[in-house]
């Protein structure tokens, strides 16, 4: 990588990291909004209590030795005292034993599913 190229790439990670950058007229955000569909790169502008609620379905999910790969690795994402439920599992049982771990440890916190089930993972 040649001097320009990384300076560049130094220029745009701390566009990122400060929650935005300009390119030209065109301001870009990394910070998201309400309306938006959260993803695991919003996590980072989440508060301590958020990403600790992450972390701890995480680990909630890791121990569950009932669960499938798939459902192990789906994306948890909590911004806003909002969790958020992605990704795809082979059963609406495990779709729904994933909802209430992220329930019970999310506590009042809002949960927001979008785990689809995916027949053909069987």
């Amino acid at each position: 990588m040649n001097r320009t190229s990384l300076k560049l790439s130094a220029i745009v990670l701390l566009g990122f990291s400060i929650g935005g950058f300009r390119v030209g007229a065109q301001a870009y955000t990394t910070a998201p909004t309400e309306a938006s569909n959260p993803s695991v790169l919003d996590q980072s502008s989440g508060t301590t209590q958020d990403v600790e609620v992450t972390r701890l379905i995480r680990e909630e999910l890791g121990k569950n030795d009932s669960f499938s790969t798939s459902a192990k690795n789906i994306e948890v994402i909590t911004l806003n005292n909002t969790v958020t439920l992605k990704g795809s599992v082979a059963t609406q049982n495990e779709r729904t034993q994933l909802i209430n771990v992220a329930q019970r440890v999310a506590g009042n916190r809002a949960v927001r599913n979008e785990i689809t089930v995916d027949t053909t993972r069987r």
